[in-house]
């Protein structure tokens, strides 16, 4: 969007259209709309990007870890969906394999009609995914000459194993596998309808999609048999209580996240579902909203972070197995600790110069009711963690270091004792972040960033109001640097470093602060004017629903420096969220003095920031 104002008007204009009634008294003022904004599921109305190299960790809006590819915007509490198949848009793409059958061309509903060339036997197309029990298979599907779909998540058609019939003439499910499978179907109209299972007990990993003629005794009888199938997804549900799948998800478009395939909700999966499937409707607002989730570049220093049945795990008086269900919600990931002596002891020990470290872990107690303990320093003092934990789920345990060399364990205080681990992890910093997997190595995640093109067309040099909303993880008083908000160096809508408690701005040269402090883990709101009209610029921020905002203050702005691009997290001491941003072209209708552009934000950002949630 192109901006373009004089300077020289005595009053600020909004670059803007429409009427607004928002202000009452029957005035009719302009929109005040925004020419940029960034919501809480990380969606823009200009291209935003994350510029991560590496994958990332979140956890979902049911506690379940998940895993974000390089250069995807990650949520914390959001519900992440992905097609994991590729090619997923056409079954003549050479990623599918035709087994004894004829792939039609797509049709204009995005249809392949699949005929078979051979009597009884299997015939249909097979992909190859991942063998990961909490895969869900999905197709949807319609008759042709023949009746039944045959979806298994083995390659072969034996449904006696991981296979069921779907009849696609009566829309119900017919023979069903011994092997998990967990069948759903439901109507999507004209005679479509939307199959799935998922990959049982004992997974193949190969998605096929079978023509059948019946699921009786001669299942695949005649040739020239044909159904229409669309829309394959191979999709993740491992872990949630929730295993239906979503909307159809294409693998070769970009929802807006960076990455093919993926897409982040605000809502749960289901309270509109039909037949075991979520329609298109929304589900059930996730609560707390979802936010973009930002963190820091960081190394996890302990290898085997997940088995501890590793040697790099000195074990005295304890016993350890690969056999629990990790965060992630896969099964045998994690490990269990047995103690078969009193205060039996596992140690992982690293090589590291003194510094600032915060060594974590999730822990879940299994049986006993004894004390556990977590150590950095191969034993010599330990943290009693035992009112941190307790057996229904994973707590996170974290404790700050700055010991050379350490070695980060647990103790069992009772024999008999016993305790779940996983994603353990010692990285730099005061608070842990999301968990860093490692195995044979010690692995770093990427620092998060996210850049805005085009600030220097849709911005406005001369006057402007930016508001964020943050939920720092760090106390500012004793943390180091952060650049929420970033135009360009050294101008910023939103910074501090390790001797600023508070918030700072620079725009056009001028430094103005707001330091009183913060709460940690508290929604902060924070809100940077300039203006040249008024010769003057401000920042304020309130971390207490708005009760107090703390501004400051200076003369003398005349413009911002402008680039292509703005940074959100451009610098990141300590893991926070992103609740939203919103950045004007003017000064709200009506404001003349700085005083009324600060009421206005006192009044209104927080309803501002809202309006763009997802």
């Amino acid at each position: 969007m192109s901006i373009s104002r004089s300077i020289s008007k005595p009053i600020a204009r909004p670059i803007s259209s429409g009427i607004s009634s928002e202000y009452g008294g029957g005035v009719a003022l302009p929109a005040y709309n925004p020419a940029f904004w960034l919501n809480n599921l990380g969606l823009s109305n200009q291209a935003a990007a994350s510029t991560r190299t590496s994958t990332a960790t979140a956890f979902d809006h049911e506690g379940v870890l998940v895993t974000g590819e390089a250069g995807e915007i990650m949520l914390d509490g959001g519900r992440r969906e992905q097609n994991l198949l590729p090619n997923s848009s056409d079954f003549t793409n050479a990623a599918w394999n035709a087994r004894d059958c004829t792939v039609g061309t797509k049709d204009v509903d995005g249809f392949n009609e699949v005929t078979n060339d051979v009597t009884n036997d299997s015939h249909g197309v097979y992909d190859i995914t991942a063998a990961i029990v909490g895969h869900r298979y999905v197709v949807e599907a319609k008759a042709g000459t023949a009746g039944y779909l045959l979806l298994t998540s083995h390659g072969s058609s034996v449904p006696g194993q991981r296979g069921t019939f779907f009849d696609l003439l009566a829309g119900e499910i017919g023979e069903i596998g011994t092997i998990g499978q967990n069948p759903t179907i439901e109507s999507l109209g004209d005679g479509v309808y939307r199959c799935s299972i998922d990959e049982g007990d004992s997974p193949s990993g190969i998605f096929s999609v079978l023509v059948a003629e019946t699921d009786g005794v001669d299942k695949y009888a005649g040739t020239g048999k044909s159904i229409h199938i669309r829309s394959p997804m191979v999709v993740n549900v491992a872990g949630r209580s929730n295993k239906l799948p979503p909307e159809f998800l294409d693998s070769d478009t970009d929802y807006g996240y960076g990455v093919n395939g993926v897409k982040w909700y605000s809502t749960t999966n289901g309270n509109t579902e039909s037949g075991g499937v979520v329609t298109s409707a929304p589900g059930v607002a996730i609560s707390p909203v979802p936010q973009v989730l930002m963190q820091p570049q960081r190394t996890n220093h302990l290898t085997y972070s997940r088995d501890l049945t590793n040697a790099a795990w000195v074990k005295t008086g304890v016993t350890a197995a690969l056999d629990a269900t990790g965060v992630d919600g896969v099964s045998s990931s994690a490990s269990t600790l047995t103690a078969t002596a009193a205060n039996g002891t596992a140690f992982n020990a690293v090589t590291l110069v003194s510094a600032d470290y915060v060594a974590s872990a999730y822990v879940k107690r299994k049986t006993g009711i004894g004390t556990i303990e977590l150590t950095d320093d191969g034993g010599i003092t330990y943290t009693d963690i035992t009112s941190l934990i307790n057996s229904s789920m994973y707590s996170l345990v974290q404790i700050a270091t700055t010991q050379a060399n350490p070695s980060i364990g647990f103790r069992l205080v009772a024999s008999g004792d016993e305790i779940e681990v996983d994603a353990t992890q010692l990285e730099e910093g005061l608070v842990a972040t999301t968990p860093i997997q490692t195995t044979t190595a010690p692995v770093t995640r990427d620092n998060d960033l996210i850049e805005v093109d085009g600030f220097d067309l849709w911005a406005n040099a001369s006057e402007g109001v930016a508001i964020f909303e943050v939920a720092p993880s760090d106390d500012w008083g004793s943390s180091g640097a952060a650049n929420y908000l970033s135009p360009v160096s050294p101008d910023s809508f939103g910074y501090r470093n390790s001797a600023q408690d508070g918030i700072v701005i620079t725009v056009g040269g001028k430094v103005v602060t707001a330091l009183d402090g913060n709460a940690v883990g508290a929604r902060t709101l924070v809100a940077s004017v300039w203006s040249a009209i008024l010769a003057k610029a401000s920042v304020g921020y309130t971390y207490d629903d708005g009760v107090t905002w703390h501004w400051g203050e200076v003369a003398g702005f005349t413009a911002l420096s402008t680039a292509t691009y703005i940074k959100i997290g451009a610098t990141i001491a300590e893991f926070y969220t992103h609740n939203g941003v919103v950045i004007y072209p003017s000064l709200p209708p009506g404001a003349t003095t700085l005083t009324e552009v600060q009421d206005w934000i006192e009044a209104n950002a927080e309803s501002e920031i809202a309006k763009k949630e997802g």
